[in-house]
C-alpha cells in the first residue's frame, strides 16, 4: 500500500518523538522501586520496636504477676491473667480473692452500708467485714438491714442477755429467771461454805500447836497420838507432884484468861458457893485465882494434880492457856515429860 498519513498525534496537535521500547514502563519501575526502600525500612524498625515492647512487658510482669504452671489455679490474693501460666495480684482494699481460683479479675471489695460499722477493711484474701452499729443487729428474721435493739421486756418477763450486733435482747420469763438465779444463789453458797470449812481447819491446827508449820499439819494420826501420849508431865527428880504444882499457882493468873477463872474450878469441883467465899475473902481481884487453886488443893488432897488441870483446860476449850502452861512448867525444869507413859522422863530444856 502507499505511505501512511499523518498518525494521531499530529492530527492531535502534538509532537511525534520516539516510542518506547517494548516491555518497559518507566512508571512501573518507579512504584516498584519504591516499595522495596518501605520494606527495607520497616524491616529495621519493627525488630526494635518489639525488642523494646518485650522489655516493658517483662518489668511489668515482674512487678504484677506470679508464676502459675499451665493446669494449676492462682493463690488466694490473685486472679488469672491473660498471660498462660501467669496471675495478677489483687490491689489492697479494692478487689479480693479468698480461695485458689482461675477468675480473669478480683472479686471488688464490699462498702459497709450506712447503717454498718466496718469490724474489718478488705484485704487481698478477705472481704470487708461490716456488723450493724451499737444499739442494732441483724438476725435471719431481718437479714436486709439493721433494726434496733429492744429497749425492755414485756411484762412478766425479765432480762438474761443484752443486745449485740446479731441478735436482740433476751428475755425470759420470770419463773426461768427466778430457776437461773436459784442456781446462782447455791454455787454461791457452796463457796461460803468451802471457805469456811477452810477456816475451821486452819483454826483447829493453830489451836492444837501447828499454826502454819507444814511439818506439823503433814503429820499423821500415829505421830498425833503419840504427841498426845508424850504429853505426861512428871516432876523432875521424883519431887512431890501437888506441892511442885502450887509453886505455879501465881503465874497461872497470867495465863488463864480472867473471866475463864470461875470455869475452871467449876470443872475442877468447886461448888458455886466455894467460889464466892474465896472471892469474897481476898484483897484483890487479881488472888482470886490463886486463892481458889489452894481451895482446889485443899479440897482433893493429892487428886489435885496438874493433869486433872489440863484435862479441865482442854475441856474448857481452852488450849491455847493449856499449852503455855506446859511450857512453863517444862522451860522451868520443874516438871518433865515421859515418854510415851513408859517411865522414861525425857527433859525438853
Amino acid at each position: 500500500m502507499g505511505q501512511h498519513g499523518p498518525s494521531a498525534r499530529a492530527r492531535a496537535g502534538r509532537a511525534p518523538g520516539p516510542r518506547p521500547a517494548r516491555g518497559a514502563s518507566p512508571r512501573l519501575r518507579v512504584h516498584k522501586t519504591f516499595k522495596f526502600v518501605v520494606v527495607g525500612v520497616l524491616l529495621q524498625v519493627v525488630p526494635s520496636s518489639a525488642a523494646t515492647i518485650k522489655l516493658h512487658d517483662q518489668s511489668v510482669g515482674t512487678q504484677q504477676w506470679e508464676h502459675s504452671p499451665l493446669g494449676e489455679l492462682c493463690p488466694p490474693g490473685s486472679h488469672r491473667s491473660e498471660h498462660p501460666g501467669a496471675c495478677n495480684r489483687c490491689t489492697e482494699g479494692v478487689g479480693y480473692t479468698n480461695a485458689s481460683n482461675n477468675l480473669f479479675a478480683c472479686l471488688p471489695c464490699t462498702a459497709c452500708k450506712s447503717d454498718e460499722e466496718e469490724r474489718s477493711p478488705c484485704t487481698t484474701t478477705r472481704n470487708t467485714a461490716c456488723q450493724c452499729k451499737p444499739g442494732t443487729f441483724r438476725n435471719d428474721n431481718s437479714a436486709e438491714m439493721c433494726r434496733k435493739c429492744s429497749t425492755g421486756c414485756p411484762r412478766g418477763m425479765v432480762k438474761v442477755s443484752d443486745c449485740t450486733p446479731w441478735s436482740d435482747i433476751e428475755c425470759v420469763h420470770k419463773e426461768s429467771g427466778n430457776g437461773h438465779n436459784v442456781w446462782v444463789i447455791l454455787a454461791v453458797i457452796l463457796i461460803v461454805l468451802l471457805l469456811l470449812v477452810a477456816v475451821v481447819i486452819a483454826c483447829c491446827c493453830i489451836s492444837s500447836g501447828c499454826g502454819v508449820d507444814p511439818k506439823c499439819m503433814d503429820r499423821g494420826p500415829a505421830e498425833a497420838e503419840g504427841s498426845q501420849r508424850r504429853r505426861l508431865l512428871v516432876p523432875a527428880n521424883g519431887a512431890d507432884p501437888t506441892e511442885t504444882l502450887m509453886l505455879f499457882f501465881d503465874k497461872f493468873a497470867n495465863i488463864v484468861p480472867f473471866d475463864s477463872w470461875d470455869q475452871l474450878m467449876r470443872q475442877l469441883d468447886l461448888t458455886k458457893n466455894e467460889i464466892d467465899v474465896v472471892r469474897a475473902g481476898i484483897a484483890g481481884p487479881g488472888d482470886a485465882l490463886y486463892a481458889m487453886l489452894m481451895k482446889w488443893v485443899n479440897k482433893t488432897g493429892r487428886n489435885a494434880s496438874i493433869h486433872t488441870l489440863l484435862d479441865a483446860l482442854e475441856r474448857m476449850e481452852e488450849r491455847h492457856a493449856k499449852e503455855k502452861i506446859e511450857d512453863l512448867l517444862v522451860d522451868s525444869g520443874k516438871f518433865i515429860y515421859l515418854e510415851d507413859g513408859t517411865g522414861s522422863a525425857v527433859s525438853l530444856e
